[in-house]
């Protein structure tokens, strides 16, 4: 499991696409089901064959599942990303400022946002480029050009610059590309610096903002599920 598992929290696991279909069937299957059952989704063996075919590519080109039992598996860059559905009511979200360094938790989202400034000498390149976790993004400090960040949920006409794309799109194309289930979309976080969107939080970041060989400061954020005790909404130093 330690080889293809990147990340695990209680509301989402992280795996190694590759590494995972390098198992064993039987293994692979067993620790599909043992995952799925710890998210409380359906975990019987059609399920995990769904699963599979998702990784593999054999779900008629899908990247992206909604289960039964309250979870769903998403393809990404070389990841599997299984989550638990949010299983809170929708809440007005009301966007707010973040310093860095800091920290900041959304109890309505579930989910907490933690920037930090880092040298790029001190921060192996395998880590800055091969990032394998959804949730932590870096970033080049001197492009973001704030030590002031938005962190929002979507708005209307939303347009940003996703890493490794031509060009602009919609916000809402880039979802319905990368298969984000409408649902979903208004829980999404987004973080912000001077009215352009840097990160939108377990997706993608700005390609404006990609770290380079030139780039020397970098800005680290990570994402991380708040635990269901933890309701305090201060912001954080």
């Amino acid at each position: 499991e330690s080889n293809v598992v990147v990340e695990k929290t209680k509301d989402c696991v992280v795996l190694d696409n590759a590494a995972l279909l390098s198992c064993d069937g039987h293994v692979r299957s067993f620790l599909l089901h043992k995952l799925l059952s710890e998210l409380e989704a359906d975990s019987s063996f059609s399920t995990v064959e769904r699963v599979y075919n998702l990784a593999s590519g054999g779900e008629e080109g899908s990247v992206f599942l909604s289960l039964p039992g309250e979870a769903h598996v998403r393809r990404e860059y070389g990841k599997l990303i299984m989550c638990r559905k949010p299983a809170k009511p929708e809440r007005e979200f009301q966007p707010k400022r973040l310093k860095v360094p800091g920290q900041c938790r959304f109890p309505a989202l579930g989910m907490a946002i933690k920037p930090d400034i880092v040298s790029s000498e001190n921060v192996p390149r395998d880590e800055i480029f091969r990032n394998r976790s959804p949730f932590k993004e870096y970033l080049d400090f001197e492009k973001v050009g704030s030590s002031i960040l938005t962190v929002r949920t979507r708005r209307a006409g939303d347009r940003f610059y996703p890493l490794g794309s031509p060009g602009r799109r919609k916000l809402q194309d880039f979802l319905v590309d990368v298969k984000c289930p409408s649902r979903e979309r208004d829980r999404l976080l987004i973080v912000e610096a001077g009215g352009e969107i840097i990160w939108v939080v377990g997706f993608r970041i700005g390609d404006q903002f990609k770290v380079t060989s030139e780039t020397r400061t970098l800005l680290k954020l990570e994402a991380s599920v708040l635990d269901e005790k933890d309701n305090d909404s201060r912001f954080v130093t």
